[in-house]
C-alpha cells in the first residue's frame, strides 16, 4: 500500500524559503485560507510572477504587482511592504 503523503498547505516548492515580504505575505494568505495559487488567480497575477515575488528572485516588485497582492488578501499594503 503507497504512503499517502499531507498535501502542502501553501503549494510551494520543498527546497524554498521565502523572503521577508513572502513570508509576510504568506502568513496573511494563511490567514485568510488562502493558497498560493487562490491568491494568484484573486490578484489576478500568474503563479509563476506570484512566486517569483515570494522567493525573492524579483526582490523589488512592481507598485502594481503589490497593489493587486494587498486587496486580494484585504490587507493593506502598508502591512506587506517595510
Amino acid at each position: 500500500m503507497a504512503k499517502t503523503q499531507q498535501p502542502r498547505k501553501l503549494g510551494r516548492p520543498r527546497e524554498w524559503t521565502p523572503t521577508p515580504l513572502g513570508a509576510r505575505i504568506e502568513a496573511v494568505a494563511a490567514k485568510r485560507g488562502m493558497s498560493i495559487a487562490e491568491l494568484s488567480t484573486a490578484a489576478g497575477i500568474d503563479k509563476v510572477s506570484l512566486y517569483r515575488v515570494l522567493s525573492g528572485k524579483t526582490p523589488d516588485p512592481r507598485l502594481s504587482t503589490m497593489l493587486a497582492i494587498a486587496p486580494a488578501l484585504r490587507t493593506p499594503i502598508s502591512s506587506l511592504v517595510d
